[in-house]
């Protein structure tokens, strides 16, 4: 298993490959690549939860974008009496 900064920043799809190769009862060997050992193994909390954030914070903005155009539609159609 090849592990780069990319991958380092897919931490779940690294998982499910390790899984799915331990499920085949396949050896996985981890080569490290530009990578410090000390940073590899299961993300920790506090990454998951900044993942969490990080996503929740892009939703709301994406609601926020649609409400400003339901209300641009809306004004439109005030202004020309639809």
């Amino acid at each position: 298993m090849l592990e780069s900064p990319s991958t380092r920043r897919k931490p779940d799809w690294v998982v499910f490959e390790i899984g799915a190769a331990r499920g085949q009862h396949k050896r996985v060997t981890p080569i490290l690549n530009n990578v410090d050992p000390q940073k590899v193994g299961p993300a920790t909390d506090r990454e998951r939860k900044l993942k969490d954030l990080k996503i929740i914070d892009r939703r709301a903005n994406d609601l926020n974008e649609e409400a400003l155009d339901v209300l641009n539609y809306q004004n439109k159609c005030v202004v020309e009496n639809i």
